[in-house]
């Protein structure tokens, strides 16, 4: 009895590694052509986000923090890098931000940059009649709800390229740094543009780091 316990035992064992072996093989690094399905990333707070292509080109969609079903942080952007619109809940509600770029800024290519200005708009609830430079700020009695508008500087350098490892497999990288400068104080952002995927995402806001430590096919 013994013996034939011990055989189903090892029978089942070698089953289960037949059944394994596909999954395992099926793993892979993440491709150019997994941005139109999505890819899922994490960053070094644990939480997880998704990144999937746009209908026109060069856009990318991204959402900072996916598995939350409270706090939203997703952003519409020319490669992930040049945010167009970004939709965020805080402590006074859903804020959502609006950047038009003049000119048209460029992809990201080793030891390059771009430069020039933007208009940003922001329609939310309490921070942006804070904000300096926001000379047109309206305010609703009915729903609470700032709006303002104000035009900033931007510098965005882009640092030699560079290999990095994530979930196994390497990817060319080009850091991305950006300063921007307007009424009140400037600020500075960073992301890390992946050069063969066609897609970047933040690492760096507000002077807090969060950079990216896995990156899979959805």
């Amino acid at each position: 009895m013994m013996r034939l316990t011990l055989s189903k035992s090892l029978s089942a064992l070698a089953l289960s590694l037949v059944l394994l072996a596909p999954a395992m093989a099926a793993a892979r690094c993440v491709e150019a052509a997994d941005l139109r399905a999505g890819i899922t990333f994490k960053r070094q707070d644990g939480r997880l986000g998704t990144v999937r292509a746009g209908k026109d080109r060069g856009v990318v969609l991204v959402d900072y923090d996916s598995a939350s079903a409270v706090s939203r942080d997703s952003r519409r952007s020319l490669w992930g890098v040049y945010e167009t619109r970004t939709t965020r809940n805080g402590r006074d509600g859903e804020t959502v931000i609006s950047w038009k770029f003049d000119p048209r800024p460029k992809e990201p290519q080793a030891g390059g940059g771009w430069a020039g200005s933007l208009r940003e708009g922001r329609r939310g609830a309490g921070e942006t009649g804070r904000l300096p430079g926001f000379g047109s700020v309206e305010q609703s009695e009915k729903d609470a709800v700032h709006k303002g508008i104000r035009a900033l500087r931007v510098s965005y350098s882009f640092l030699p390229e560079r290999v990095v490892k994530l979930s196994g497999c390497k990817y060319r990288v080009v850091p991305v740094e950006a300063v921007f400068a307007g009424a009140g104080e400037g600020f500075s952002r960073r992301w890390v543009y992946f050069t063969d995927l066609g897609f970047g995402l933040e690492t760096r806001r507000d002077g807090e780091g969060n950079g990216i430590v896995a990156l899979v096919v959805r």
